[in-house]
């Protein structure tokens, strides 16, 4: 027959064995906390973030320059060889 210290026991055993919802929730919140804390926080991403669109930006900018500085390159070489009757190949 199981008496009331043998209950006593097996839920002492059940409780070293099994863990109740406020010790998981607690084992997660640590897991998460050192699976996460090489990652930077929210305002250090956007940071960086700001620091890359901006050089994208920069980039995009400097080839629209470079690309109108070309055109007007190749325009003045073609009025140039057309002054001066030379024929350039594409």
């Amino acid at each position: 027959m199981i008496t009331d210290e043998d209950i006593k026991i097996l839920i002492g055993r059940f409780r070293e064995i099994f863990y109740d919802k406020q010790e998981s929730e607690e084992m997660m919140r640590k897991v998460v906390r050192e699976e996460t804390s090489h990652l930077p926080s929210k305002d250090e991403f956007y940071e960086e973030m700001g620091k890359l669109y901006k050089r994208q930006n920069d980039q995009e900018e400097e080839i629209d320059l470079l690309n109108h500085r070309v055109s007007k390159h190749t325009d003045h070489i073609d009025t140039i060889s057309k002054h001066l009757n030379l024929s350039i190949e594409d």
